[in-house]
């Protein structure tokens, strides 16, 4: 669960119509589908993007990163 602000999608809270925040901050805890069922086991974030790392049941790790992308 995540909550904060949402204005560049760094909580991954995303609509579909249109690829829009549905509201720039999330004031209570919201599930973030993508990483439903996962064993995230890093958590990195900043003022316009989070970074996840999760573990696999065969102990390979993947990195999910949400926010502006302004960089690439």
């Amino acid at each position: 669960m995540v909550w904060g602000r949402n204005n560049k999608h760094q909580i991954g809270s995303i609509s579909l119509r249109m690829g829009n925040a549905p509201a720039p901050v999330a004031w209570t805890p919201v599930d973030v589908e993508t990483l439903s069922g996962k064993k995230i086991t890093k958590i990195a974030a900043g003022d316009m993007f989070s970074i996840f790392v999760t573990e696999n049941p065969d102990k390979t790790s993947e990195f999910w990163g949400m926010g502006l992308n302004s960089a690439g």
